[in-house]
């Protein structure tokens, strides 16, 4: 298999992560919304984070998309020569070194500007919190506001409650959580499990 392309937007975060929080944004065929994902982070008002851009598939449209946004020192792209599909590719992405906190985007996803701060600021008032997350306002297809309960309590307290929920909230998939980086004894975060399903070819 080809090594990917590291070369596109690569700032001195390379080699060790110094930023709050790193996004990953997985990408393939999302020529046409990603520029508008891009713009909604630019615009953050908190603004220590990085976004790392993996397109799959040399995926040439998406990544031309993605280019103007390089200029950003917080932004890098890398592409990956071959298919990894989205489990792959976001596998890939949860093996890079991260910030204290890791928020994964779709190439569709935009929030209002004070998302970070906002989610920040409830992290910073309770550092006990596993993750942090907000309320979804629903565009395009749906237009709905989705409101996801906190999961409070102990341990297993707050996993009956996870369990038991009739449906998992979009909220809670991921696009629109901070969650904590653990750091072990030895001073290194824990990785997170890998993600597995049907491929999205």
């Amino acid at each position: 298999m080809r090594e990917p392309d590291h070369g596109e937007g690569v700032t001195d975060n390379e080699g060790g992560l110094s930023k709050y929080i790193t996004v990953g944004m997985p990408l393939y065929r999302g020529k046409n919304q990603v520029a508008d994902a891009l713009r909604s982070l630019q615009a953050q008002t908190f603004t220590n984070f990085e976004v790392i851009i993996s397109v799959d598939g040399a995926d040439e449209d998406s990544a031309e998309a993605c280019r103007p946004f390089l200029a950003d020192p917080r932004f890098r792209m890398v592409v990956h020569p071959e298919r990894l599909d989205w489990f792959g590719n976001f596998n890939w992405l949860l093996q890079q070194p991260m910030g204290d906190f890791f928020c994964y985007r779709q190439h569709d996803d935009t929030t209002a500007p004070e998302f970070f701060e906002k989610l920040i600021e409830v992290a910073h008032v309770r550092p006990d919190a596993a993750a942090v997350y907000a309320d979804c306002q629903w565009q395009g297809g749906r237009s709905d506001l989705e409101i996801a309960p906190s999961i409070e309590g102990d341990t297993l307290h707050r996993l009956r409650q996870f369990i038991e929920q009739k449906e998992i909230h979009p909220i809670l998939q991921e696009h629109f959580v901070l969650v904590k980086l653990v750091v072990n004894p030895r001073g290194a975060p824990s990785r997170f499990p890998k993600a597995t399903g049907l491929d999205d070819s």
